[in-house]
């Protein structure tokens, strides 16, 4: 007879139910759940628990038998972190790209204007956008003068400024600025 980690490896349909349908993949979804996860999001981290749980075995990682459903809801617990730092990248990133499509579109508002009015809010849309990047560190205000005014690559910025992850410099200005952005426009 097979055991049941032979069975689970070879994707045997009635023990991945088994697996599937037991109170330790209800306990990692009620744990997504508490934690502010959606009921399909739940539904994912257990199955990519299962898949992570399998490859683990296959590498060797699972060395207690006997004690599969508490290997299971440890890999259950960090799959449910990894999905939660991914999300907050992600969102981090929509964020950081709105912000950039805002300078640009100060940036693009420079060009000829149709009336005196337009120059104005023009001009004062700059002067707040100089008020918010003023409210950086001198390296910060560089760094976006040049990234944004001056058309400098990440690259160069990080040679010009000695920085050797300009990206990363980049990411955390652009926070900073964000963050600068959203307490002036609360007040």
């Amino acid at each position: 007879m097979e055991s049941f980690l032979q069975k689970f490896l070879d994707d045997d349909p009635k023990t991945l139910r088994e697996v599937y349908h037991n109170s330790v993949c209800d306990w990692i979804r009620k744990d997504v759940r508490n934690k502010g996860g959606t009921p399909e999001e739940a539904e994912d981290v257990v199955v990519l628990a299962i898949i992570k749980a399998q490859e683990l075995i296959r590498k060797g990682k699972y060395k207690e038998e006997g004690k599969f459903y508490g290997f299971l809801r440890s890999v259950g617990n960090w799959v449910r972190l990894e999905e939660w730092k991914r999300k907050k990248k992600d969102r981090s990133t929509e964020l950081e790209l709105s912000l950039e499509e805002e300078l640009i579109a100060v940036l693009e508002a420079k060009g000829p204007l149709a009336s005196l009015q337009e120059e104005i809010e023009n001009i004062a849309d700059q002067v707040e956008m100089d008020s918010y990047i003023n409210s950086l560190d001198k390296r910060g205000q560089e760094m976006i003068r040049l990234r944004y005014f001056e058309g400098y690559s990440l690259i160069e910025i990080g040679k010009k400024l000695g920085i050797n992850q300009p990206n990363v410099a980049h990411h955390r200005y652009l926070k900073k600025l964000r963050k600068i952005v959203n307490r002036k426009e609360r007040y």
